[in-house]
């Protein structure tokens, strides 16, 4: 959801929670909006400005407001 759109960069409207992880995940360095919920192409993406590692059992959220991404 990102109904906030100004001088060319979205901003989420709602958090987005991924599931708790059922093994450890490899650091993320980079966030990424694809056209397919599985596979597919990437629409737009872009680096973290800090990287995340995900351990077996925690969850990843971006709180409203949070994630911001530049259209070029």
């Amino acid at each position: 959801n990102f109904p906030n759109v100004a001088a060319n960069i979205m901003t989420n409207g709602t958090a987005i929670t991924f599931p708790a992880a059922s093994a450890d995940w490899l650091t993320a360095d980079e966030v990424g909006i694809w056209v397919a919920s599985s596979g597919g192409s990437p629409k737009y993406r872009d680096a973290l400005e800090i990287p995340v590692t995900v351990r077996s059992g925690q969850t990843r959220e971006f709180e409203a407001g949070a994630l911001t991404i530049r259209m070029i």
